[in-house]
């Protein structure tokens, strides 16, 4: 088998395996799918590595020692202080090697895969079916397996195999897995097919997530800045009939919680904080006079407001952004979770 196709192989197995789509990860599995060919000078791994390939090559035949279960094993001890540093990085590494032998099982003379003993492992038993280098058939499996290694790659850059079958199926309870997932990682917007619960109107109409709310509701906010519930729950204002994920740019979020004691929400100084910043928390209004909240029944409403006694009253954030909250003057008293999500550069 040729080189080229001991690479493919890797780096498509990697993908699949890993659901990587990163450039090293993939390049790591390809060049460690060159190592077994380390027994022979012939190879452009033996060529490189001329010395020791021609010592392997003077005690061993081709496709024995280096093809092997036991030479897999005493590379994977050799390579385990990467496993330290980057586990991704060591299985690229092991999953190439283990494929660089292995995809030679199909050839003509297959190889020791069980060395020391001689025995050869050839599949499959019809000699008429297996490959032999540079042959027409290693042609058509190397185009095989390149077509598949780009199907992968393809659904792990859209967010993987469960991303895709989430996709299909449009439930939003598979999509609220991949926000609970990913959602920390990337911006993410979802296309919603459903109807409008105010206006009993069907809508079609792509939103950018805030978050999930429960396992069957999602926060989304329209592209006018509007929120709203979609789920399938009474409380949706959106009722979701199907639903499909897009990943957008990646982000870096952060989150912390600050303490007010009877001081103004614009304490905060929220105008510094960046676009897409949201509120979260429970605080004590002493003197709720001045609040004018009006909820309502077309969208979700990220502050509401519950009165007590002697106009006292709790008021409640989920996912408030700064105009949200910008012309609520009371002093409050309580904590509150300012979560941040910035594009990366």
């Amino acid at each position: 088998m040729k080189s080229i196709t001991h690479a493919v192989l890797a780096a498509t197995s990697v993908a699949g395996i890993l659901g990587s789509s990163n450039p090293i990860i993939l390049l790591t599995a390809a060049v460690a799918s060159q190592l077994p060919d380390v027994d022979t000078s012939k190879s452009l791994t033996g060529r490189i590595l001329f010395p020791i390939s021609m010592t392997l090559e003077r005690q061993f035949p081709h496709r024995s020692v280096t093809h092997s279960f036991i030479a897999t094993a005493i590379v994977a001890v050799i390579l385990s202080p990467v496993l330290l540093i980057n586990g991704t990085v060591y299985a690229a590494l092991m999953i190439g090697y283990f494929m660089g032998w292995f995809g030679d099982v199909f050839t003509k003379t297959g190889v020791a895969a069980f060395y020391p003993s001689q025995a050869r492992l050839v599949i499959p038993g019809n000699p008429h079916l297996r490959l032999g280098t540079n042959s027409v058939a290693e042609a058509f499996v190397f185009a095989f397996i390149l077509s598949i290694g780009i199907l992968i790659l393809n659904i792990n850059s859209q967010g993987g195999i469960v991303m895709a079958f989430n996709q299909f199926l449009g439930l939003p309870e598979g999509v609220i897995e991949e926000v609970n997932s990913k959602g920390q990682n990337n911006i993410l917007y979802v296309e919603i097919s459903g109807k409008d619960e105010a206006t009993q109107q069907n809508i079609r109409d792509k939103f950018e997530v805030v978050q999930a709310l429960t396992g069957s509701d999602l926060l989304v906010q329209s592209e006018g800045g509007i929120l709203y519930r979609a789920g399938r729950s009474q409380n949706a204002q959106i009722k979701i009939g199907s639903i499909r994920l897009q990943r957008g740019p990646a982000v870096t979020s952060e989150s912390k919680q600050v303490q007010l004691e009877e001081q103004p929400i614009s304490d905060l100084n929220l105008d510094q904080y960046p676009k897409r910043t949201y509120l979260t928390g429970t605080v004590a209004v002493a003197d709720s006079e001045s609040l004018n909240l009006i909820p309502l029944i077309d969208r979700y409403n990220p502050v509401t407001f519950q009165p007590t006694r002697d106009n006292t009253g709790i008021l409640r954030l989920k996912s408030a952004r700064p105009q949200d909250v910008a012309n609520i003057s009371a002093d409050v008293t309580g904590n509150i979770l300012i979560r941040t999500v910035v594009p990366k550069e």
